[in-house]
């Protein structure tokens, strides 16, 4: 739908969770994502959990069904052979802010954004561990069409995004 409403005119240009192979669009990579396990400052983990099978028992907030992080999350888990059946889910959430607060307050913990976590962990609110697996990564990209000449106001927006993401 996004690509249409840009090939229409609709829109000057998208963001994108994936590489659009096309003659018609550029896609530039603006941001990624490192997706990370994390916990509350108090939370003791035991020594030596280095590997994601090792958070197995601990409790889990996962984001709700349908949202892209939690299709990312499962595409991680999968490679490392976990699935969510496997998993002590004790919440699932839709809102981004709401698991923060309740990974804060003791609740659990979650795999999330090295990006939006940045916050809790400037003022050690959480701890995140790292783990052996090569991190998990999720690409972000602007999308639009080869075929038009961008309005100043959006080729500002692009670069504005260029410098500040890359």
């Amino acid at each position: 739908r996004l690509l249409e409403a840009i090939r229409a005119g609709e829109m000057d240009l998208a963001l994108s969770e994936g590489y659009i192979r096309s003659e018609e669009f550029d896609t530039e990579l603006f941001r990624r994502e490192r997706y990370i396990p994390v916990c509350a400052a108090g939370h003791a983990l035991p020594a030596g959990k280095q590997k994601l099978k090792d958070l197995l028992g601990e409790r889990l907030i996962l984001r709700e069904k349908g949202s892209g992080t939690k299709k990312e999350m499962d595409l991680f888990l999968e490679r490392t052979g976990i699935t969510t059946g496997n998993l002590n889910v004790i919440a699932r959430m839709n809102d981004l802010e709401s698991i923060k607060k309740s990974i804060v307050n003791g609740l659990g913990i979650s795999i999330l954004s090295s990006r939006s976590v940045n916050d809790l962990l400037r003022t050690k609110q959480i701890l995140v561990f790292p783990l052996e697996e090569a991190a998990h990564k999720r690409s972000f990209y602007i999308v639009y069409s080869k075929n038009r000449i961008l309005k100043p106001h959006v080729k500002q927006f692009v670069q504005f995004v260029r410098d500040y993401y890359m």
